[in-house]
């Protein structure tokens, strides 16, 4: 992929060439609009990988955007006592909204 971002680089993905760029456009709006970054826990998932997700129980849909290419799971950001920092988890909520444009989004 050839599109310049401000946040998102290829480093942050474990399956940067399988990531839809128009998604890729969106969360570089999204992370710049809420201000931080956390790590990306999970990107692009083929078929058979989304099946194991779904085998082991871990709340995965049938079918899923990760298999476009445009999904992603965050580490929830957390303060340094390690409770959910609802201030940073509220800005990103506030940034999906404003840039989504009618993009469908995963919770």
């Amino acid at each position: 992929m050839t599109i310049t971002h401000t946040i998102v680089n290829p480093g942050m993905f474990e399956h940067w060439g399988d990531m839809n760029e128009d998604f890729l456009v969106f969360l570089d709006s999204v992370f710049q609009g809420c201000g931080w970054f956390t790590k990306i826990t999970s990107d692009y998932r083929d078929p058979i990988a989304q099946q194991e997700q779904i085998k082991e129980g871990h709340g995965a849909a049938e079918y899923s955007l990760h298999e476009l290419g445009k999904a992603i799971d965050l580490r929830a950001p957390r303060q340094s006592d390690g409770k959910l920092d609802y201030v940073k988890y509220g800005l990103l909520v506030d940034a999906v909204c404003l840039y989504r444009r009618g993009i469908k989004v995963e919770s």
